[in-house]
C-alpha cells in the first residue's frame, strides 16, 4: 500500500498543477482519465491495507453509535453521477436504525457492493435498497437487475482476486473479499443469491 500510494501522491500532486495550466478542453478530458486511474489505483491501494490489517488482527477500530440508514444515503448520494451515466434509479425502503460500528469500514462495504450493483446493472434500470429489523437483526438487501453471478463466482466470491468476468481492473478481486472481512468483523454475515429470472440479492 506505502509503495503504491507514494509514487501516486507525485502524480496526483503535478497532475493537479498542470490542469490550472491547461485551457484545451480536449487536454482536460484526458486529465479526466488520469484523476480516474489515480483514484482506482489509490482505492486498490487502501483496500489491500484494510484487508492485511483485518485478517491480522491490527485493524485500530473506532467502534461507536453509527446510523447505518445515513450511511446507506451517504453512500447513494456519493454514487449517484454514476448511476446517472447509466440511467439507473434507487429504490429505497430505509428504517431509521443505529448500531455500534466501525463507520467507515461499514460505508467501505456498502459502497463496494452498491458501486457492483451499478457496474452490473443494465441501462435505465432500478437498484432496489431495503433494510428491516428482523429477529433482533438489521437486514439490509441490495438488489438489481443484472445477469446475476455464474455458479463459479458465487462459489469463490470472497477469494482474494476472484472475479466472474475477463477483466480484473475494477476491484473486484479486492471489493467483495474485503466487504465480506467488514461484515464478519462486525459479526454480521454477507449472503448472495441470484434472483430470477434475472439480477442478484446482496
Amino acid at each position: 500500500s506505502h509503495e503504491i500510494r507514494t509514487p501516486l501522491n507525485g502524480i496526483k500532486g503535478f497532475t493537479d498543477l498542470l490542469k490550472q495550466e491547461i485551457k484545451s478542453e480536449e487536454l482536460l478530458e484526458y486529465f479526466k482519465c488520469l484523476d480516474n486511474s489515480i483514484e482506482r489505483l489509490e482505492k486498490f491501494s487502501l483496500n489491500a491495507l484494510a484487508i492485511t490489517q483485518l485478517n491480522l488482527g491490527t485493524y485500530k477500530s473506532e467502534f461507536k453509535p453509527t446510523q447505518i440508514d445515513q450511511s446507506i444515503r451517504a453512500v447513494i448520494s456519493m454514487l449517484k453521477e454514476e448511476a446517472d451515466k447509466k440511467n439507473v434509479e434507487f429504490s429505497t425502503n430505509i428504517n431509521q436504525v443505529r448500531i455500534n460500528a466501525d463507520e467507515l469500514l461499514i460505508k467501505s462495504a456498502l459502497e463496494t457492493i452498491i458501486e457492483n450493483a451499478i457496474r452490473f446493472s443494465p441501462d435505465n434500470s432500478k437498484i432496489n435498497i431495503n433494510t428491516r429489523k428482523e429477529n433482533n437483526q438489521y437486514i439490509c438487501e441490495i438488489k438489481d437487475n443484472g445477469e446475476g453471478f455464474s455458479n463459479t463466482a458465487i462459489n469463490n466470491l470472497f477469494n482474494l482476486f476472484s472475479t466472474d468476468h475477463e477483466h480484473m481492473d475494477q476491484n473486484e478481486g479486492l471489493g467483495l473479499a474485503l466487504s465480506k472481512l467488514i461484515i464478519d468483523y462486525h459479526q454480521g454475515e454477507l449472503l448472495i443469491e441470484n434472483l430470477e429470472p434475472t439480477g442478484a440479492k446482496v
